[in-house]
């Protein structure tokens, strides 16, 4: 998939702008603040912008992903 498929995706730039936003979260974060987004599709769109390092994982706490955006 080319970068410019990645990052013109709608879902994909609601969910970097929430990182913009909010600097770090969860899944579950993006998922309240994207309640129209299904999970399976949340969860897919968050995998994708982390393959092509628009989202880097900082951690874990218990079974959630703690995630940030990558600004260069």
């Amino acid at each position: 998939m080319e970068i410019a498929e990645v990052v013109m995706n709608p879902v994909r730039q609601r969910i970097f702008q929430y990182f913009l936003l909010h600097e770090a979260g969860t899944v579950k974060d993006l998922k309240r603040a994207l309640p129209d987004v299904p999970s399976a599709s949340l969860y897919r769109h968050v995998k994708i912008l982390a393959e092509h390092s628009i989202l880097m994982v900082m951690g874990e706490i218990g079974s959630a992903v703690r995630l940030k955006a990558f600004t260069g």
